[in-house]
């Protein structure tokens, strides 16, 4: 439409389609950021937090804990979820208050029903060997001087306590001294072994033979 005032010709253009693509994109773009914003909350995962500080031995129960919503990260894959709070876990390790409880601090051994035995091991001190890691006992019997028979599993799950090594300028860097938590079930075949010198290895629990 041209409308002129004054002497002055103006252009007046209406477009209606233009305004509702205005509109339409307003509206596309909301719903846009709140599909985002949805699956921003929907893409979480829950682990579970301590209510106060907690010792080893402690059974896990709901009082205990909290449930924490975290983002799907693997970072956060290595602490124990609400869906694992079954009355069947057990800290093997302190853990303190509003901490997550790590994986390799519960177990399914309670302290009350095993014991703790001290083995040397000539591994050094791999990374995964760390005090609250479970690990898999292997032994080999001696067979022949200076040889072993094939590697078994005597413990199938043993909970590391404690590691040390040797310090000073004669230390032997490839030896550690462990702290193990044993189940009174695997214990005498443990003490057996060390007592007649077979070959101990740990490998982390899902590890396979060394």
């Amino acid at each position: 439409m041209v409308k002129t005032q004054a002497g002055r010709r103006t252009l007046s253009v209406r477009t209606p389609w233009v305004r509702g693509a205005i509109g339409g994109l307003l509206v596309l773009s909301s719903t846009v950021g709140v599909m985002i914003a949805l699956s921003g909350t929907r893409d979480t995962q829950s682990v579970l937090v301590s209510n106060s500080a907690l010792a080893p031995g402690t059974a896990l129960r709901d009082a205990d804990v909290s449930v924490r919503d975290v983002p799907r990260n693997a970072v956060f894959d290595g602490y124990v979820g609400p869906q694992e709070l079954d009355g069947s876990l057990f800290l093997g390790s302190p853990v303190a208050p509003g901490d997550m409880i790590p994986q390799s601090a519960v177990s399914a051994t309670p302290l009350s029903d095993s014991s703790v035995v001290s083995v040397t091991l000539s591994i050094g001190r791999p990374e995964w060997l760390q005090p609250g890691a479970t690990a898999t006992f292997w032994v080999q019997p001696p067979s022949a001087e200076n040889s072993f028979a094939a590697p078994f599993v005597l413990a199938p799950t043993v909970l590391v306590l404690a590691v040390s090594t040797d310090e000073g300028f004669a230390a032997d860097a490839t030896t550690s001294q462990v702290d193990l938590l044993v189940s009174r079930r695997a214990l005498p075949g443990v003490l057996h072994a060390i007592a007649n010198n077979f070959h101990v290895s740990l490998t982390p629990s899902d590890a396979t033979a060394p």
